[in-house]
């Protein structure tokens, strides 16, 4: 897994920890009821609430997701069994989106 570019406010460790985090949520709970039937379809999941969206985007899974959790940590990753590995490490914050950290 490869990290985005670290962000001011979070450092590269942090951003791994959240990674992981998104990561195992996926395995243990998504991974069965999502694939194969959304697969190369983008995932989106609030980390504080383990909710999640699907879109044809990562946009798209985005902007859904926000709508229901408009602060908090999303994390994006393509869903099947090529995820793309530099996507699955993306880690979106509300709060560094804001300029502010909790």
């Amino acid at each position: 897994m490869s990290a985005s570019a670290p962000h001011p406010l979070m450092t590269e460790q942090e951003l791994e920890a959240l990674a992981i985090r998104g990561q195992a949520i996926y395995d243990s709970r998504l991974k069965p009821i999502l694939e194969p039937i959304y697969n190369n379809r983008f995932l989106a999941i609030h980390l504080d609430s383990e909710d999640y969206a699907v879109g044809q985007s990562t946009g798209e899974a985005m902007r859904t997701l926000r709508r229901r959790h408009p602060e908090g940590q999303l994390y994006l990753q393509k869903i099947g069994p090529e995820p793309e590995y530099g996507l699955a490490a993306r880690i979106l914050s509300g709060e560094m989106i804001g300029g502010t950290q909790k």
